[in-house]
C-alpha cells in the first residue's frame, strides 16, 4: 500500500502514534500477506488522515480534502490512465506554469522523479488520503486496461484488445516524448517501460495472457508463398527482390 513502509512507520513512531507494543501486538496478529500498515488502520491505531498529515509533514508538501473538489474534465486529462494509475496522481488544478497533482505516496521518491518527465510539466504535489485517491482513480481514470477476460480476446477478433492496447501506448509514448517503449514479459504479466530521458520509467502492466500467441485459420499455398520471407523497412532495398532481379 505504501512504498517505504518501514519509514513510514518509523515517522509514525516518532510522531506518537505508535509504539513498539502495537507494533508487536501488530505484527503478531497480522495475516502473513497483509501490510503492517494497513492492519494498523484496520485495528483502529491509526487513520488514513493521520497517515496523510505525517508523510506530507516529512515531505514539507500541504495536505488537500480531494473528496470535496470539483476538478474540471481539461484538468483531469493532463495526464494520461496509465500514468494516473502507475503513481496514483490525481492532478487537481493547472495555473499555466504548473501542475498541482495529489499523490497519497509522498514518500514514493520514484513518483516525485519520474512525474514531472513524463508529463512533461512542472509539478506542484500534494497529498491525500489513501481512500480519497482511490474514489477518485476508478471515478476519472476506470478504464484503464483491456482485462484478460475481454470480450474477443479469444473469439475471431482476438486481436482487438492488443491493437487497442498498442495504439495506446504509441500514443502515450509520443506525448511524454519517450524515444523507446520497451514491451517484457515479466512471469505473470507483461511490463510497459517508455525511455524518457534516458531513464526506463514502468508506466503500466497488463495480464501475460495479451502476450500469447493467437490462432488463426490456415492460409493457402499461394497466399503463404507470397508473404514469405522476411519484412524490410519501408524505403529501404529488398535484398529478395534484388536476387530474383539477379536470376
Amino acid at each position: 500500500m505504501y512504498s517505504n513502509e518501514s519509514y513510514l512507520i518509523e515517522l509514525l513512531t516518532q510522531a506518537g502514534y505508535l509504539n513498539e507494543e502495537i507494533l508487536q501486538y501488530a505484527r503478531s496478529q497480522k495475516s502473513p500477506t497483509q501490510d503492517l500498515v494497513d492492519f494498523l488502520i484496520q485495528a483502529n491505531y491509526l487513520t488514513e488522515d493521520v497517515i496523510a498529515q505525517v508523510a506530507a509533514s516529512t515531505s514539507l508538501l500541504p495536505v488537500v480534502d480531494l473528496g470535496s473538489m470539483h476538478i474540471p474534465q481539461e484538468v483531469r486529462e493532463l495526464i494520461t490512465p496509465e500514468l494516473a494509475r502507475r503513481f496514483r496522481a490525481i492532478p487537481i488544478s493547472d495555473d499555466g506554469f504548473s501542475v498541482n497533482i495529489a499523490i497519497d505516496d509522498p514518500l514514493n521518491l520514484e513518483t516525485m522523479d519520474s512525474l514531472p518527465q513524463l508529463m512533461g510539466r512542472d509539478v506542484i504535489f500534494s497529498v491525500a488520503t489513501h481512500s480519497a485517491v482511490e474514489s477518485r482513480l476508478k471515478e476519472f481514470y476506470r478504464d484503464l486496461t483491456v482485462p484478460a477476460d475481454a470480450a474477443g480476446l479469444d473469439g475471431d477478433d482476438g486481436d482487438a484488445p492488443i491493437i487497442r492496447l498498442v495504439q495506446q501506448m504509441l500514443t502515450d509514448a509520443f506525448k511524454m516524448r519517450a524515444s523507446d517503449i520497451h514491451i517484457e514479459p515479466m512471469e505473470n504479466r507483461l511490463r510497459i517501460r517508455y525511455r524518457v530521458d534516458g531513464k526506463l520509467v514502468e508506466v503500466a502492466t497488463h495480464p501475460k495472457k495479451l502476450a500469447q500467441p493467437h490462432h488463426r485459420a490456415p492460409q493457402s499455398d499461394e497466399h503463404h508463398h507470397e508473404h514469405r520471407g522476411k519484412a524490410h523497412a519501408p524505403g529501404r532495398p529488398n535484398p529478395d527482390e534484388h536476387r530474383r532481379q539477379a536470376d
